[in-house]
């Protein structure tokens, strides 16, 4: 599982600050989005394949109202699918929280580290004009 965190994390990771920042607020959304959706359909519904297509159907009418970008949709719909479709021993909503925090702390990670880059090439381009 740790392996989509890290897929997060690049993603999230853009040339500039504030593309990421917009970026990564998205991803949260639709992670949680994700997270929600994925909790309530394994909690009533289990591995039900028409569960799981609305799930999926709603989670796409939520991201256009939410008018998330499509790179958010496949995020939010990913986490979905990790929820429903791997079995676990756990309750859904523990899944879902993990999977939702682990996602954040990577995105969180990722604007720290850009913010980092932004500000080093900043001081960088500073020091040589003068």
């Amino acid at each position: 599982m740790e392996y989509w965190a890290a897929i997060a994390n690049l993603v999230a990771m853009q040339s500039i600050l504030g593309a990421t920042l917009t970026t990564s607020v998205e991803r949260i959304v639709a992670s949680a989005l994700g997270a929600s959706l994925g909790a309530i359909e394994s909690t009533y519904f289990g591995s039900n394949l028409i569960a799981f297509a609305l799930a999926t159907f709603r989670l796409g009418i939520l991201s256009f109202v939410l008018r998330l970008q499509e790179t958010s949709y496949r995020c939010a719909s990913a986490t979905l699918r990790i929820i429903v479709l791997i079995p676990r021993t756990g309750a859904p909503w523990s899944i879902a929280a993990h999977r939702f925090k682990e996602v954040s702390i990577r995105i969180v990670v990722a604007l720290v580290v850009v913010a980092s880059w932004e500000e080093q090439r900043r001081l960088t381009n500073h020091t040589d004009a003068d």
